[in-house]
């Protein structure tokens, strides 16, 4: 088996990571992607895909759900601006639909997070214990 690789990502060069939290942030996101958010527990992720209207795919992303109100999303930051203003047109559009009647939702850009990379087998021991 190979050890555990630990080590800071410069997460500011490849990813971008965002918050979106708010009472419809689950149909919200299930409404954005193909994705069941509503079915994965508490501090999972999911590998998934943004989709355009027509459903072709605009972006992939990993999903992390904190709750069924809060979650974390890492998309890729080579499309940073286009995700961004996406994001922010489909925002305006759910907040002001009737989908949103029990709340909108808020989006957040987390520039000033870092992400900690475990990687090698050996991290499946490991995991619960972090």
């Amino acid at each position: 088996m190979s050890p555990v690789l630990v080590r800071p990502f410069p997460i500011e060069q490849t990813k971008t990571p965002s918050s979106f939290r708010g009472a419809t942030a689950t149909d919200f996101l299930e409404w954005l992607t193909p994705s069941s958010l509503s079915t994965l527990a508490p501090y999972t992720s999911t590998l998934s895909v943004f989709l355009n209207e027509r459903g072709g795919i605009i972006d992939d992303t990993v999903i992390t759900k904190h709750a069924s109100d809060a979650f974390y999303v890492v998309t890729n930051a080579g499309r940073r601006t286009e995700d961004l203003a996406w994001f922010e047109a489909r925002l305006m559009e759910w907040n002001a639909s009737e989908r949103a009647k029990r709340g909108p939702v808020e989006h957040e850009v987390l520039d000033e997070w870092g992400l900690l990379a475990l990687q090698g087998m050996l991290y499946l021991r490991f995991r619960y214990r972090l």
